[in-house]
C-alpha cells in the first residue's frame, strides 16, 4: 500500500513538472512549414486517417473510399473497384501483403496488389477493431473475436486468454469490451482503444490515458493521477509513437511529445490556417509526421520537428536580403527596398520604404553601428539617423549624410571592422572611419568586394586580388572571375568566384577549397569563436588551421528541407541562428542541429515479359521465349516533390547500366543465363534508398538443355551401337565366307597332302616287295593301314591334341624305319604335362616336318640317322623342336634330286595351311628352320622350331 502511494505522488510530481514545462514551451512555440495535400489533389472532404502499409505506400481513409498515395500520384478505390461501402474508417496491413479494411457495411475485405478481395463473412454487428499479431489477423465485433490465418481461414477465439501473453499483468484486471482499435508493437504488446475512450498503452508507469472532450488525464489502476491538459478546445488526439516509444498528442495548433514518465520532450506550434481539428496523426517510417484534418493532410519533415526549425510568422514569401539584431529586435530588408522591424508579437513594422521609382539603380542597403542606423540610398548617399526602436515610424531622410558618392554610383556598403565602413562605387573602393570621421580611397577601378583583417585590406577585382596595408599596395594575385573576398586571418583570405569555386589565399598564392566546390560562397563572419561560411543553400561552421586554412565542423544544408532557393544572409544570436532566404526568415538552434537523412523505400512493383507478368520475387525463372523483360519500379519519397532518379544495373554475361527519372527499364533479347537486377533510387536531396536485389534465370532453349545433350549422347551411342552392330555383322558375315573359303582351302591342302603321303608309303612297300621281303611288307602294310586309319580320322578335324599328333609321328616313323632298314632312329624328349599334351594344335602340322627331316636330311646320310623331337613350354607358347643330324639343306639342294621339289611343295603346303588356320581362328602359330653346323662349320643337320599359342582351344 505504501509503495502504491509513493508511486502515486512520484508520478503526480512528474506530471506537475511536465505541465510547468509545457507552459514554457507553449509560450515559445514555433511555426513550421509542411507539404500540404488537399482538395487540389482531389482528396475527399471528410478524411479520417493515414496508414502506411508494409511496402511503404500511404493509404488515406475517408468517407468517400480509400486513396493510395506514392508521393506523386493518387489512386482512388471506391464502389467501382469492389468496395461494398466507401466509408472506410480502419485499415490494417499484414506481412502477407494484405491490407485489411473496415467500413460501415461490416464486410471483411482486404486489398492486395490494388485488387479488393472479400471473405465469406457477414456480421449483423459492426466490426470495430482489427489488429494483428506476428502471423495472424484478429478482429472483433464487440461480443466475439475472430482470428484469420494466412490462408484466409476464419475461426472464433476467446480474446482474453489469447491476448494475455502480449499485455502487462497490470492491465489484465481491465475489461476489454467494445474494442474500437487493436494495434500491436514490435515487442508483441498491444494498444487497445475502447468505447470509453480509454487508451491502454504498454508502459509500466501509465496504465491509461483518459481522453475526454477538452482534457487529457492520466490514470493508473482506475485512479486519476493528474489532468495533463485542460484546454478550451475540442479533445486532443492521442497518438503513440511506435518508432521511438514516446507519447505525443495534438490540438488545433500544438504538438506535444512526452516520454513514458510524462517528462516533456518537445512542444511545437504548427501552422493550421484553416483552424481545423486534427483528427489523426501518423509518424511514418522515415520519421515524418502526417497530420490529418477534415480535408487537408499536412506532411511535416522530421528535421523541422527534431531541430525545432520554424519560419518566423509573416515573413514567409518575402525575399529577405539582409538581417541584423538591434537591441534584441530583428531588423530585415526585403528585395523591394523595404526595411522592417520584427517584434515578438510576430508583426512586421515598416521602418523605411522607397518613396520613388529607383529602377536601374542600386538597391537600398542598411547598416547598424552602435546606436546609429545607416542607410545607403540609390543616389549614392549614406545617411546617418538615430533609430528609435519603439517608434514604428518611417525614418526621416534629411539627416546627416556621412558619405556622398552620388557621381560615382555607390554600389555597396559593408561594415569591415568595429570602426570602419567599407564601400564600393562604380570606379573606386575605400572605407569610412567612424572614429576619425574620414573617408579614404584605397583603389580605383572596377572592384567587386572588400574585406579587412588586422590592418590588411583585401580588395577583389574582376581578375586580380589586391592586398593593401592601408597606406600602399602589398601584393597583386591574379585570379579569374572573382566575385568577393573575405578576410580570415592577418595572412589569409577566402575568395569566391562566379564559377562557384572558392580559394584560400595567403600573401602570394591561392589554393582551391575542395569542401566548398559547387557552393556559391555569399559571406563569411566570426561568431562564438567560429567561422561561419554562408553559401547559396546553407552554411558551414568551421575553424581556421595553419595547414590548409579551414577545419570544417558541420555543414548546415537546409534548402532541401525548407524548399528555398537561395540564402541571402544570416546572424547568430547565442544558440539561435536566423537565416534570411528568398522565401522568408527561419530560425533554429544550431547547437542541437542534427540532420536526419531521408530513408525512403524503393522496390520493384512488377516484372513484365512478352506473355506474362510477375509481382516482385527475389528469384524468377523464365522460359527461353521470354527474353524481353521490363521492370516497373517505384520509390516512395513523400517530402520531395522533385523527380526520383533511378539507377539500374543488370549483371549477367555482361553488365548493363542505366540511369533515369523514369521508373521503367526494359531489356530485350537477353541471352540465356542467370542475371542479377539491382535497383537504387536517389532523390534530389542526395538521399539514397537501399539497393533492391533480384535474380532472374532465363532458361536455355530445348536444344541447349542438359537433357537434350544427354539424349543426343545416348542417340549417338545408339547410332554407334547400330553402326558397330551392322559393321560386326558384316565382318562376321565376311568372316564366315572367308572361313568357308579357308575350310575349303584347307580341305584342298589336306587333299594335296594325303596323296603325297600315300605315294611315299606305296613306294616303300613296292621296294620291300621287289626285294622279296614279304614279311616286312606285310608288317609294313599293317602299320600303313593303321597309320592311314589314324590319318583319316585326324583329317576330318582341324585340330588334334599334341598326344594324337605324337602318335601319328611315332606310327609314321615306324613305317619309315622299315623302309630305311633300321638306318634311322627317333628320340622324343617330352617336358609337357599330361594336361598340356591335351592342348589342341592344327592337325597334321608336325608330320610334314618329320617327313622332310627323313627324306631330305637323312636319306643321303652315311651311317645312322637320328630324328629328335623335343616338347616343352616357353612362356605362353608350346615349343616343338624337330631336329635331324642329316646332311643339311644346302647339301640336299646341291643333289638336285626330286626331293628338292618335294620339299618345296611340302613347306609351301604347310605355309598355306598356317595362313588358312589364322584366317579361320584366333590362332597364333609360327615356325623357324635353323641350319646346324659342327665345330668345323660343316653342315650337321637341320632344326625346326614350332611356336604355338592357342587362344581359342586352350
Amino acid at each position: 500500500m505504501k509503495t502504491e502511494i509513493k508511486n502515486y505522488f512520484h508520478i503526480k510530481r512528474v506530471v506537475l513538472c511536465a505541465v510547468f514545462l509545457f507552459q514554457i514551451h507553449f509560450i515559445v512555440g514555433q511555426q513550421f512549414p509542411s507539404k500540404q495535400l488537399g482538395l487540389k489533389d482531389n482528396l475527399a472532404q471528410d478524411l479520417y486517417r493515414v496508414v502506411q502499409d508494409e511496402k511503404g505506400y500511404m493509404w488515406i481513409l475517408s468517407s468517400n473510399g480509400i486513396i493510395k498515395y506514392n508521393g506523386k500520384d493518387f489512386k482512388h478505390f471506391g464502389i467501382q473497384n469492389g468496395l461494398s461501402d466507401e466509408d472506410v474508417f480502419n485499415f490494417v496491413p499484414d506481412k502477407q501483403g494484405r491490407n485489411w479494411l473496415i467500413n460501415n457495411a461490416n464486410d471483411l475485405m482486404y486489398l492486395r496488389n490494388d485488387s479488393i478481395y472479400q471473405l465469406p463473412f457477414k456480421s449483423s454487428m459492426r466490426i470495430y477493431a482489427i489488429g494483428k499479431d506476428n502471423e495472424n489477423i484478429v478482429f472483433t465485433n464487440r461480443r466475439k473475436t475472430f482470428l484469420i490465418d494466412s490462408n484466409d481461414s476464419i475461426k472464433e477465439i476467446d480474446f482474453l486468454p489469447y491476448i494475455k501473453s502480449f499485455l502487462d499483468t497490470s492491465l489484465m484486471n481491465y475489461p476489454f469490451k467494445d474494442l474500437r482499435e487493436i494495434r500491436n508493437y514490435p515487442n508483441g504488446k498491444f494498444l487497445l482503444n475502447s468505447r470509453t475512450q480509454y487508451t491502454h498503452l504498454p508502459y509500466q508507469n501509465l496504465s491509461k490515458l483518459y481522453n475526454k472532450r477538452d482534457e487529457l488525464d492520466a490514470l493508473q489502476k482506475e485512479l486519476l493521477i493528474q489532468k495533463i491538459l485542460k484546454l478550451n478546445s475540442y479533445r486532443p488526439v492521442v497518438q503513440d509513437c511506435v518508432y521511438d516509444n514516446n507519447i505525443q498528442f495534438f490540438t488545433e495548433g500544438n504538438h506535444f511529445v512526452f516520454d513514458t514518465a510524462f517528462n516533456v520532450l518537445n512542444v511545437v506550434k504548427f501552422i493550421n490556417p484553416q483552424n481545423n481539428f486534427i483528427k489523426s496523426v501518423l509518424k511514418d517510417r522515415n520519421g515524418d509526421y502526417w497530420l490529418v484534418s477534415n480535408d487537408i493532410i499536412d506532411i511535416v519533415d522530421k528535421n523541422i520537428i527534431e531541430n525545432e526549425i520554424a519560419w518566423l510568422p509573416n515573413t514567409q514569401n518575402i525575399n529577405v536580403l539582409d538581417i541584423e539584431i538591434f537591441e534584441d529586435e530583428l531588423i530585415m530588408q526585403s528585395s523591394d527596398n523595404t526595411i522592417y522591424q520584427y517584434k515578438e508579437d510576430t508583426e512586421l513594422h515598416v521602418l523605411y520604404e522607397k518613396t520613388r521609382d529607383v529602377s536601374n539603380q542600386s538597391n537600398i542597403k542598411f547598416l547598424l553601428y552602435g546606436n546609429d542606423f545607416y542607410i545607403m540610398e540609390p543616389s549614392g548617399a549614406v545617411i546617418k539617423n538615430a533609430l528609435d526602436i519603439d517608434a514604428y515610424k518611417n525614418i526621416n531622410l534629411i539627416k546627416k549624410s556621412i558619405l556622398d558618392l552620388r557621381e560615382r554610383r555607390l554600389k555597396k556598403i559593408k561594415k569591415i571592422s568595429d570602426t570602419q565602413l567599407g564601400y564600393l562605387s562604380r570606379f573606386s573602393v575605400g572605407y569610412y572611419d567612424f572614429e576619425f570621421k574620414e573617408k579614404k580611397i584605397l583603389s580605383k577601378g572596377l572592384r567587386t568586394g572588400i574585406s579587412y583583417k588586422g590592418g590588411v585590406y583585401y580588395i577583389a577585382g574582376l581578375d586580380t586580388l589586391h592586398v593593401h596595408s592601408g597606406q600602399h599596395k602589398i601584393n597583386k594575385i591574379p585570379l579569374k572571375n572573382i566575385k568577393n573576398v573575405y578576410a580570415v586571418t592577418n595572412e589569409k583570405c577566402l575568395v569566391s568566384t562566379k564559377l562557384q569555386e572558392t580559394y584560400i589565399c595567403d600573401g602570394g598564392s591561392c589554393e582551391i577549397v575542395n569542401e566548398l566546390k559547387d557552393k556559391q560562397v555569399q559571406h563569411i563572419f566570426i561568431a562564438d569563436g567560429f567561422y561561419w561560411i554562408l553559401y547559396n543553400t546553407g552554411f558551414i561552421k568551421a575553424e581556421v588551421n595553419s595547414a590548409n586554412g579551414f577545419t570544417f565542423i558541420k555543414d548546415f544544408e537546409l534548402a532541401h528541407i525548407l524548399k528555398f532557393n537561395w540564402i541571402n544572409d544570416l546572424i547568430i544570436n547565442e544558440d539561435q541562428v536566423y537565416v534570411a532566404t528568398d522565401r522568408g526568415v527561419f530560425k533554429f538552434n544550431h547547437e542541437r542541429y542534427a540532420f536526419i537523412s531521408d530513408q525512403f523505400p524503393a522496390f520493384i512493383e512488377q516484372i513484365v515479359t512478352d506473355n506474362q507478368s510477375f509481382d516482385f520475387k527475389s528469384f524468377i525463372e523464365l522460359p527461353y521465349e521470354e527474353r524481353d523483360i521490363t521492370f516497373y519500379c517505384s520509390a516512395l519519397s513523400y517530402m520531395d516533390e522533385d523527380p526520383i532518379h533511378y539507377d539500374y544495373v543488370l549483371k549477367g554475361d555482361k553488365e548493363y547500366y542505366s540511369h533515369s527519372t523514369n521508373g521503367e527499364v526494359s531489356y530485350t533479347n537477353l541471352s540465356p543465363g542467370v542475371y542479377e537486377f539491382n535497383l537504387k533510387a536517389t532523390n534530389e536531396n542526395g538521399s539514397e534508398s537501399e539497393v533492391v536485389h533480384m535474380k532472374i534465370c532465363i532458361q536455355k532453349p530445348w536444344w541447349q538443355k542438359w537433357w537434350f545433350y544427354i539424349a543426343c549422347f545416348f542417340i549417338f551411342l545408339f547410332l554407334i551401337y547400330i553402326l558397330t552392330k551392322v559393321r560386326i555383322n558384316a565382318i562376321q558375315a565376311k568372316a564366315k565366307v572367308e572361313q568357308k573359303f579357308a575350310e575349303l582351302e584347307l580341305n584342298a591342302l589336306q587333299s594335296q597332302m594325303n596323296p603325297h603321303f600315300v605315294f611315299n608309303s606305296m613306294s616303300s612297300m613296292q621296294n620291300l616287295i621287289q626285294q622279296k621281303e614279304f614279311a616286312k611288307s606285310d608288317m609294313y602294310l599293317a602299320k600303313f593301314s593303321r597309320l592311314m586309319r589314324m590319318y583319316l580320322e585326324s583329317s576330318k578335324k582341324k585340330y588334334n591334341s599334341i598326344q594324337q599328333e605324337m602318335e601319328i609321328i611315332e606310327t609314321y616313323f615306324l613305317l619309315e624305319k622299315l623302309r630305311f632298314q633300321d638306318k634311322i632312329s627317333l628320340e622324343i624328349e617330352n617336358d609337357l604335362s599330361s594336361k598340356q599334351m591335351e592342348r589342341m594344335i592344327p592337325s597334321s602340322i608336325l608330320q610334314p616336318f618329320v617327313e622332310n627331316a627323313i627324306n631330305h636330311g637323312l636319306f643321303h646320310k652315311k651311317g645312322i640317322g637320328n630324328v629328335l623331337v623335343r616338347l616343352y613350354t616357353k612362356g605362353k607358347f608350346i615349343c616343338i623342336e624337330i631336329e635331324d643330324n642329316g646332311i643339311g639343306r644346302e647339301a640336299s639342294q646341291r643333289l638336285k634330286s626330286n626331293s628338292i621339289q618335294h620339299e618345296s611343295r611340302a613347306i609351301g603346303i604347310i605355309d598355306d595351311k598356317i595362313k588358312a588356320i589364322k584366317k579361320m581362328d584366333n590362332y597364333s602359330i609360327e615356325y623357324e628352320i635353323i641350319d646346324l653346323f659342327n665345330e668345323y662349320e660343316v653342315p650337321n643337320g637341320t632344326r625346326v622350331v614350332i611356336l604355338i599359342k592357342n587362344t581359342n582351344h586352350g
